[in-house]
């Protein structure tokens, strides 16, 4: 079983389209990582409840604590899995992002990184926020900018001989337009 086409299932499936559009609806003053690496281990515990695989959040704790895991009990192997949760103004647009990566990719010893970036209209975005007295004012971190879709492609182009890149886009309606891209970089079984 390749552990990393587990994600890649759920995150194109309708289930977890719907799973982030509730996400969004009822956590639209947050950033959501917690909230869809949760939703992630709910998925799969429910989708594997009868077999020897198992997800844990913050698991195992070696160089940090490690996001999400997958524990097979089987074969007593854990599949280690890095999320980070971004916005597209986020890290100078993703300018010098690959340290980022190394560290939780390479020097972690990850599996699979997971990287989610979030992007809406400003405008309507700062007029739902006005309408609802939110102060968090997450526009301040999104770009009108496409710089930084360049700036990603070139970070994770860097790690093209480790790992092969995954990539999914995600629009939910509720409560206003917003744009989820999953980057799944996934380690190359050989270099395991």
């Amino acid at each position: 079983m390749n552990y990393a086409d587990i994600f890649s299932e759920i995150i194109i499936s309708e289930n977890f389209r719907n799973k982030l559009e509730s996400i969004n609806q009822n956590y639209p003053n947050l950033k959501q990582e917690s909230f869809i690496r949760n939703t992630l281990l709910e998925i799969i515990n429910k989708t594997y409840s009868h077999s020897q695989l198992r997800a844990f959040a913050e698991h195992p704790r070696e160089k940090g604590r490690t996001d999400l895991s997958l524990v097979n009990l089987i074969d007593n192997s854990v599949f280690k899995v890095e999320l980070k949760f971004q916005f597209t103004k986020d890290d100078n647009h993703f300018e010098k992002y690959n340290k980022v990566v190394v560290k939780d990719f390479e020097t972690k010893n990850s599996d699979l990184f997971i990287m989610i970036v979030c992007s809406f209209e400003n405008k309507i975005k700062r007029e739902y926020d006005k309408t609802w007295g939110i102060s968090s004012n997450l526009s301040r971190f999104h770009s009108d900018k496409d710089v930084w879709k360049e700036n990603l492609k070139v970070c994770f182009d860097g790690f093209s001989e480790k790992a092969c890149l995954e990539e999914f886009e995600i629009n939910v309606s509720k409560p206003y337009l917003t744009n989820y891209i999953f980057y799944l970089l996934k380690r190359n079984i050989e270099n395991n």
